[in-house]
């Protein structure tokens, strides 16, 4: 099983100490939702994007998030 993270710290704004771990659909689908309830971000396929991008991006690149 490939394993993939999204770290909500690396997010710029919002000051968050969550990180999902997991299987990649799983890991989407939460970090999509937590983005949603937790931070106030609008849902949709654009903040969808957003996360696949991070998830995807090496560690040091979150830059996804400004646009």
């Amino acid at each position: 099983m490939t394993r993939t993270v999204f770290d909500c710290a690396r997010v710029p704004g919002d000051n968050c100490s969550v990180q999902m771990v997991g299987q990649r659909d799983d890991v989407l689908r939460a970090a999509h939702d937590h983005l949603v309830s937790t931070h106030g971000m609008q849902a949709g396929d654009d903040l969808q994007q957003r996360v696949v991008r991070a998830v995807d991006e090496p560690p040091q690149r979150y830059g996804t998030w400004a646009h």
